[in-house]
């Protein structure tokens, strides 16, 4: 839109550098014409139009196409930039802001300028000429910052993204960053380029020999494709979907949201806790000078409508976990005062209670998910989530120390310990959800259970290295594995044992089945059909049944991720400064069936299932 409920025109003639330049009411499709005007350049702003006629003039016309003329005389190069116009000449920059006095500074070049780009804030002018780019501070006096060039990507042009200026390396070394005194290479690559295509966040970029990648306020992150003759590109304003035109004559259209993340703004005190479908689960605790840790406040983001909701504080050494349809929160003050909050995804409370230790979430054993609990008198108790229903007394305390609880579909293992005794041993009891019951048995050491298999043996985590299988009649064996094993995942006939970087999906008797390569990470979370994994060049997410694990990019890294249990939405706390969440929707399949097409989707590669071949031929028309 051009102003209110007006839409500017431009209709070109028979003679090709001619238009009629004028507006369009859109509510009654009333057209206003300026007449014929032969022009060189032309940028639409809010309630603006800018004209570089063939004559060498420079006009600007409001909404009632009244004309102001700017420069009599000239050559200039223009630019659009969030709502604001930039001009520049050999001698004059000009900044145009709607409502605002216009912005000028004198400037000094021996030619006239190729390409002109406003930064976001619009303090920040760079201009393009054959053999170097200058960048000037719009306000003040200060000299431009100048990088020298041979000349040799002119029409490749600059860009800002963000408030970092990207420029082509005209000696053929990829995308460089002009921070420094000397370009930073962001995007190495040795051949011929073409124009960048911006869109609102960035730019996408792209050589004759087909590679492609986009730069976010984030970097440059590559976009796989199969390697095609590239003549243009093109790419929309919200940058979803990416045309590619081939020297062939094909056109395709790339959706760029499976590779390009949603980026929410969020403040630096910000941890990420969660992530519903629709929302974010974001904390807040602040350090001051000495060092304290405010109590930990949580918040819900809609990221539909940006809206926040305040939760409320859950005090110190906060637990949360979010399930389809609650978020559970734990925390207080260590080591006697704890409460336990439930809230429904709507941000209305609907648990406040005391408690003392071991909050669990998981599946319960009167309710498809459920949260336990133990209370300051050592019970422990079951609340229901879905459906959400009355608390249970579910355990009463015995005098035996509660070390770990774990829910599984067949019940609750609770972990005891005797401090006592030496050596010290764990007893591991069992609470059924059904009729059969397991009886309690004692390990040496820390045990961790972690679930009973199909044919009804328990699955052991020992010292947090070793796998242990308890049979249905108590004898306990030691299933050897190439790696040291932190956690398991026993849910029906799926076994796991999670290595430092292999997963082994295990048979009931304990056989290794498969073994699936794990990235290196920081941190590992379990979804209800894979893993998340946080390595230092982005997110993770990895399938195995699928066979797929997949490297969601993020430069600059992260600290913190998240997703939702059945893994349809992930997100992660960038390391950036400004700070981001980055949030992707159905980023790797769950069902094997559903690979081939997934792999087409993003690449145009076919995978030839009988082989596990990938093949780079045409995509289907």
């Amino acid at each position: 839109m051009f102003a209110d409920h007006l839409a500017a025109s431009a209709k070109a003639t028979e003679n090709s550098r001619s238009a009629l330049i004028g507006t369009i009411d859109v509510e009654t499709g009333t057209e206003q014409v300026l007449g014929l005007s032969v022009l060189r350049t032309l940028a639409v702003s809010e309630r603006s139009i800018f004209i570089h006629g063939d004559d060498g003039s420079l006009n600007r016309y409001d909404a009632r196409l009244e004309a102001e003329r700017l420069a009599a005389s000239g050559t200039f190069a223009m630019d659009t930039s969030h709502g604001r116009v930039v001009l520049a000449s050999t001698d004059l920059l000009v900044v145009h802001e709607p409502d605002k006095a216009q912005r000028r500074r004198a400037i000094e070049l021996d030619e006239a300028p190729r390409a002109v780009r406003l930064s976001p804030r619009g303090d920040r002018v760079a201009v393009l000429l054959p053999g170097a780019i200058f960048e000037w501070q719009v306000d003040g006096l200060s000299p431009p910052r100048r990088w020298a060039r041979s000349g040799n990507a002119d029409g490749q042009g600059i860009a800002y993204v963000g408030e970092t200026l990207y420029a082509w390396d005209d000696s053929g070394g990829g995308l460089v960053s002009l921070e420094s005194e000397l370009p930073i290479s962001r995007w190495s690559y040795r051949g011929t380029t073409l124009r960048f295509a911006p869109f609102s966040e960035g730019i996408v970029l792209a050589t004759v020999e087909g590679r492609l990648a986009y730069v976010g306020p984030l970097g440059v992150v590559e976009i796989p494709h199969r390697r095609l003759e590239l003549k243009t590109i093109a790419v929309d304003p919200d940058g979803r979907n990416l045309v590619i035109g081939a020297l062939s004559g094909e056109l395709m259209t790339i959706d760029l949201r499976p590779v390009r993340p949603r980026l929410v703004a969020v403040p630096e005190t910000a941890t990420l806790r969660g992530l519903t479908a629709n929302s974010l689960l974001l904390g807040d605790a602040t350090r001051d000078a000495s060092g304290s840790t405010s109590p930990t406040r949580l918040a819900l983001l809609d990221l539909t409508s940006g809206k926040r909701s305040e939760l409320g504080s859950i005090g110190f050494s906060p637990y949360v976990y979010v399930t389809d349809t609650m978020i559970v929160a734990g925390g207080g003050v260590p080591p006697k005062s704890f409460t336990l909050h439930v809230w429904d995804h709507g941000g209305r409370e609907r648990v406040r209670t005391p408690y003392a230790s071991h909050i669990q979430v998981g599946d319960g054993l009167h309710a498809e998910a459920s949260v336990i609990y133990g209370t300051p008198d050592g019970d422990l108790v079951e609340q229901p989530l879905d459906p959400f229903g009355p608390a249970r007394r579910v355990r009463t305390a015995d005098g035996r120390n509660v070390t770990r609880i774990h829910m599984t579909s067949q019940g609750v293992a609770v972990a005891t310990v005797d401090f006592d005794r030496k050596p010290m041993r764990t007893t591991i009891g069992w609470i059924d959800r059904g009729d059969r019951k397991v009886a309690p048995f004692e390990l040496d050491g820390f045990a961790f259970p972690c679930g009973v298999g199909p044919d009804g043996a328990m699955w052991i985590v020992k010292d947090v290295e070793r796998v242990i299988r308890v049979a249905p009649d108590g004898a306990q064996a030691e299933v050897p594995l190439p790696q040291s094993i932190s956690s398991m995942v026993v849910r029906g006939s799926r076994i796991w044992a999670v290595g430092t970087s292999s997963l082994y999906a295990l048979a009931p008797d304990g056989a290794v089945v498969r073994t699936v390569t794990l990235p290196t990470a920081m941190r590992r979370g379990n979804l209800r059909d894979g893993l998340i994994s946080l390595s230092d060049d982005g997110l993770w997410v990895t399938m195995p049944d699928a066979n797929v694990s997949r490297l969601l990019p993020l430069p600059g890294g992260a600290e913190q991720q998240t997703a939702t249990r059945d893994g349809r939405s992930v997100a992660a706390m960038t390391r950036t400064s400004p700070r981001y969440v980055a949030v992707w929707k159905d980023p790797v399949p769950v069902d094997p069936a559903a690979v081939p097409a997934y792999l087409e989707q993003l690449t145009n590669a076919r995978l030839d299932l009988a082989s596990s071949a990938v093949t780079w031929d045409s995509p289907r028309p």
